[in-house]
């Protein structure tokens, strides 16, 4: 699943940091550069199950391929002049879930 960051609008360029978490569990981190106002992060359940059994790749109703657990993503990104901009979302299984703006 690919999760894309949009900057602010006028931010093109930055460095953005993330972690994707479980309950009790920080799943991976790490960094990726904005390009023209966007970057993109990977949540990769099958690969990270690997490591962390307790990810079900099963979904919640059938035994059929999908996402089931409760995943948070947290980003923080720092553009070329400077300046510190964070969010945060919410996977319940295959729904993404952000604070209204």
């Amino acid at each position: 699943m690919n999760l894309t960051v949009h900057a602010p609008p006028g931010t093109d360029t930055g460095t953005v940091q993330y972690t994707i978490a479980t309950p009790g569990y920080l799943l991976t981190s790490g960094s990726t550069t904005l390009d023209h106002g966007t970057a993109t992060i990977v949540y990769d359940p099958v690969t990270l199950g690997q490591t962390f059994p307790n990810i079900d790749v099963g979904g919640r109703v059938t035994d059929a391929p999908g996402l089931a657990d409760t995943v948070w993503a947290s980003v923080a990104l720092e553009d070329a002049d400077g300046r510190l901009y964070a969010d945060h979302v919410t996977l319940q299984g295959p729904d993404v879930y952000r604070l209204a703006r």
